[in-house]
């Protein structure tokens, strides 16, 4: 929140000059758009998660890796090994490659 309350001042204080002196100011608008649109994945993502979550419990071998994936790293879900594991033996158990991969590291 930090960075998207700095780069809203300097774009307001610095307003776009299309003059090549005020470039790196453009830049600013670049990231203050990029920090806009991560704010509203947050809702996208939540939807992707149910989503995934439906295709796996459905015996999605596919959404099952993703779902081991997401647990492993912590990628929009907390970080759970133990929740990564049950995903990827599931993925595993009907055959898909990489989750037997990730079981058997």
């Amino acid at each position: 929140m930090h960075a998207l309350k700095r780069a809203l001042a300097q774009f307001i204080r610095f307003p776009v000059n299309p003059r090549p002196v005020h470039r790196l100011k453009l830049n600013t608008v670049f990231r203050l758009t990029f920090i806009l649109l991560l704010g509203g994945a947050g809702l996208t993502a939540c939807a992707n998660l149910q989503w995934l979550k439906t295709k796996a419990e459905q015996g999605d071998a596919q959404a099952q890796y993703e779902l081991g994936e997401m647990y492993r790293y912590g990628r929009g879900v907390a970080q759970d090994y133990e929740l990564a594991v049950q995903w990827y033996r599931r993925a595993a158990e009907q055959g898909h490659a990489d989750a037997q991969f990730n079981l058997g590291w």
